[in-house]
């Protein structure tokens, strides 16, 4: 399995499932240690989700913060906040839910969640 390949169905489409409580990530990884070697890519993607959700968890309201969680100490100049509501923000907001962007990898990304109610990982980590 390409880690980059998400045409032909090539997911798990278990997003929803996990999400929601209705299937355990034990159980997943379960499973996948008896599927064998072509499996581990599942398995991989299960410790990642425990290392976001766990990061989160722990970064409080940080994570959502526009600095982020921090990782580093380093100074840096600040971000600042363009008012929600404002023309600007509403414009860029009916943009990129619309997948008119001009950013082909966001767009894309929309469009494939506006038509099928589902975004691939890959781009859903990018849009």
């Amino acid at each position: 399995r390409s880690s980059a390949c998400v045409d032909n169905n090539r997911s798990s489409h278990l997003s929803h499932s996990l999400a929601f409580g209705c299937l355990s990530p034990r159980r997943v990884v379960e499973e996948a240690r008896a599927g064998g070697e072509g499996c581990d890519w599942m398995i991989s993607h299960m410790e990642m989700r425990d290392f976001f959700l766990f990061s989160c968890v722990t970064s409080d309201h940080l994570f959502y913060g526009l600095e982020g969680i921090p990782v580093s100490r380093r100074a840096r100049k600040p971000n600042e906040w363009l008012p929600f509501g404002s023309a600007a923000t509403s414009d860029l907001w009916a943009r990129w839910t619309s997948g008119n962007t001009g950013l082909p990898l966001v767009d894309a990304a929309m469009a494939e969640l506006a038509e099928t109610g589902y975004c691939s990982n890959r781009v859903r980590q990018n849009a």
